[in-house]
């Protein structure tokens, strides 16, 4: 699959019809504003995510880089979002990033405002325990990503 950039004020609408917190529209606010600014206004393409566990989900399979992760939680138990530089598979010893989340109704928001690269594609994982590919079932976060190429 590659990636299928559009212009940086089509990727906002797309993003805003992603249901967030105030927390994040604040911080997609200033993210989209920044872009405009400062960041040359890159195409960028937002890849939507459903529950995570041990199944990988491929975010991108070419390299891309990494301009925001928004990761929600609908339930309380503890779970770790992994995101390894594949195009396949993640990996418990090479995860590029581990994010915990823990708590309903929590959401994290991440931003790259140079987009971090990874040279492989996306690929994550939701998982109980934060070093074992225990999955996190129905418990794993779900949200959206905002990559743009290499």
């Amino acid at each position: 699959m590659a990636l299928s950039t559009q212009a940086s004020l089509l990727a906002k609408r797309a993003a805003g019809n992603q249901t967030v917190r105030p927390a994040t529209q604040g911080f997609m606010k200033w993210f989209w504003s920044y872009l405009s600014q400062f960041g040359g206004n890159p195409q960028l393409q937002v890849v939507p995510f459903g529950t995570l566990g041990a199944t990988e989900t491929v975010i991108a399979d070419v390299a891309c880089r990494l301009y925001a992760l928004i990761l929600q939680k609908a339930t309380a138990t503890l779970t770790y979002t992994k995101l390894t530089d594949s195009a396949t598979t993640s990996s418990d010893a090479d995860s590029e990033y581990r994010i915990k989340q823990e708590g309903a109704g929590t959401e994290i928001s991440l931003m790259f405002p140079y987009g971090q690269p990874f040279a492989n594609g996306i690929t994550m994982q939701g998982n109980t325990l934060p070093s074992t590919g225990v999955s996190s079932g129905a418990n794993g976060g779900n949200g959206f990503a905002i990559i743009g190429a290499a």
